[in-house]
């Protein structure tokens, strides 16, 4: 519990510097700004950072972690204290963040491009060196240190060959297991080569597209982290889900909210349910479950099982870079959206 409670404090931190960044961003660039804007514009508010608080302590997934005593909480909390104190601008302690992030789980070095793309706009090149070379110290002298500790390299495999190689075929929140399961095993390699190609490739062009922007960069690598990861769990949720609040100016212009409430309520209720009804009971199977949930995810008509908190989260990524872009459209080119001879325009992203 003191690590959640150390979670929230980092992310009120963050909320509040963010926040303030926002309101004094537009302020400044008030002039540049489109007509009619002022009613979609960002109003201070003191009381935001309880409100991500509350978001993070009170949410379900986070007291199931927190009762469960997941070490995922430790990743948690490194990565959001890395978060923290770049946009304090410390990069010592951001680095040893992100170090012990990555030293904890793989898939965390994603957030290596957003934090390197704050440093680059605190310092230039120099900036990205200077952080860099932070990162490249804490990671050798942690690594040193496990190696001091346990006597051995073997911690390697156990913690990163794991990870790459999902040896380990237990159930769980994601997608690799039951198709690891049912694959031949000479396609394994290959397999496993484009499910971790593709839990990265996303990284590159979203750096390149919100380059400008790096803590929603940050939030989206952490959603995409929680849903193509090789082992995840519901915690890894916690934390995305907490920064989503953080652009609650753009929900104005989310077209699936009820979609993806609907998808998260059902996945949670039903979800020990049918986990009860497979593993305890014995009246499913992993076939059956497997199918009949992801037929139910493609119909909409609601389900549980991995595959519809997994399509809930691809809705709720895309719904919030689609609000997040639609809505700085609006912010550059004015209200309301309009041509030149007055007709209406209908923003389609390709």
């Amino acid at each position: 519990m003191l690590l959640d409670f150390l979670v929230a404090f980092c992310l009120a931190k963050v909320a509040v510097i963010h926040h303030h960044q926002q309101v004094e961003g537009q302020r400044t660039q008030k002039q540049s700004l489109g007509n009619g804007v002022e009613v979609i514009m960002i109003k201070e508010d003191h009381d935001f950072h309880m409100f991500v608080m509350a978001c993070y302590l009170f949410n379900p997934f986070t007291i199931i972690t927190c009762g469960g005593y997941s070490t995922l909480l430790l990743t948690n909390l490194s990565i959001i204290f890395a978060v923290w104190m770049k946009l304090r601008g410390s990069d010592l302690l951001s680095a040893l963040g992100l170090a012990l992030a990555v030293n904890f789980s793989l898939y965390p070095v994603m957030l290596f491009c957003p934090l390197v793309l704050m440093a680059y706009k605190d310092g230039r090149l120099l900036g990205s060196l200077k952080y860099l070379l932070w990162c490249s110290v804490w990671g050798g002298t942690i690594l040193f240190i496990s190696y001091r500790v346990t006597g051995s390299w073997d911690f390697l495999q156990a913690v990163y060959g794991i990870m790459l190689t999902v040896s380990d075929l237990t159930p769980n929140v994601g997608l690799f297991w039951y198709f690891f399961t049912e694959a031949f095993e000479h396609f394994r390699v290959f397999f496993l080569c484009v499910f971790q190609i593709n839990a990265f490739i996303y990284v590159l062009p979203l750096s390149v597209r919100f380059s400008d922007q790096p803590l929603f960069l940050t939030y989206i690598l952490l959603s995409l982290m929680a849903l193509f990861k090789s082992y995840p769990c519901v915690g890894d949720l916690t934390l995305p889900l907490a920064l989503l609040p953080l652009w609650s100016h753009t929900f104005s212009y989310l077209r699936y909210t009820l979609v993806v409430l609907t998808m998260f309520l059902v996945a949670s209720v039903l979800g020990p349910v049918l986990w009860y009804l497979w593993i305890h009971a014995g009246s499913a199977n992993a076939n059956f479950f497997f199918a009949m949930t992801l037929v139910y995810c493609l119909a909409q008509a609601g389900t549980w099982s991995h595959e519809a908190s997994l399509i809930a989260q691809v809705f709720l990524i895309s719904d919030t870079i689609y609000a997040f872009l639609v809505y700085n459209y609006d912010l550059l080119h004015g209200l309301p959206r309009v041509d030149k001879d007055g007709k209406p325009i209908k923003l389609k992203l390709a």
